[in-house]
């Protein structure tokens, strides 16, 4: 998150704030790694039940799950 507030001060006497604070927040920008597949996937959930005779290996697949999203969000808070 990054954001920057500008008092009373910096807004001059014109407009009838006391404050506003304008910011932004992202996540799930970029990710680094070998693995094959979405890493924050859920493993475990039914996306990875195993076939008779089948050895579990942690982290070694994800099928059929969604991959987290980026996500980003604006703001603007005003203080009268």
């Amino acid at each position: 998150m990054i954001g920057y507030t500008f008092s009373k001060k910096n807004l001059g006497n014109d407009i009838p704030l006391n404050s506003l604070r304008v910011y932004a927040q992202a996540q799930n920008l970029l990710t680094w790694t070998s693995f094959k597949g979405d890493p924050e996937v859920a493993v475990g959930s039914g996306e990875s039940q195993l076939q008779a005779g089948q050895t579990y290996v942690a982290g070694s697949f994800a099928q059929f799950g969604y991959p987290a999203v980026r996500q980003f969000m604006f703001g603007i808070q005003m203080e009268f």
